[in-house]
């Protein structure tokens, strides 16, 4: 069975951040991300750092891990949701997990998650959802 086929975007023109407490994980996305053409790649190594970059940065996408000692990406995911900006309440957001339990996927989708990636991440996997998320949407600014 073929996968999709990611969806034709620009990457150039937007920023991700990608969140990870593990420094390599968050090497090896950003170095997929940038072979798909993204120019920059923001990355936050824990929680706090996650929601200071996204107020501070604006990013166009975020892909952050589930499990963030001490606070976890679904807390941050939670935080923009229930915030009263219109761009955190709409940010795409992809979760990276380890896990493939149903409970922690229902909490991340009850919460606005708009897609996950399974550790480890393969690049044809990362291009698709990213694409698919940011296919006919504005780039949000240039950092």
């Amino acid at each position: 069975m073929n996968k999709p086929a990611a969806p034709s975007v620009n990457f150039s023109a937007f920023v991700p951040l990608v969140a990870d407490d593990d420094a390599t994980v968050r090497a090896l996305v950003a170095k997929m991300l940038l072979n798909m053409g993204f120019k920059t790649v923001l990355q936050a190594a824990s929680g706090a750092d996650t929601v200071k970059e996204i107020q501070r940065q604006q990013p166009d996408i975020v892909i952050c891990d589930v499990e963030m000692p001490p606070s976890s990406g679904l807390e941050v995911l939670k935080a923009l949701r229930k915030s009263g900006s219109a761009y955190a309440r709409t940010l795409p957001f992809i979760f990276l997990t380890a896990h493939t339990e149903q409970e922690v996927l229902n909490g991340a989708r009850e919460w606005g998650a708009n897609a996950f990636l399974v550790k480890p991440v393969k690049p044809d996997t990362l291009a698709e959802r990213v694409g698919r998320l940011l296919a006919g949407v504005a780039p949000r600014k240039q950092i």
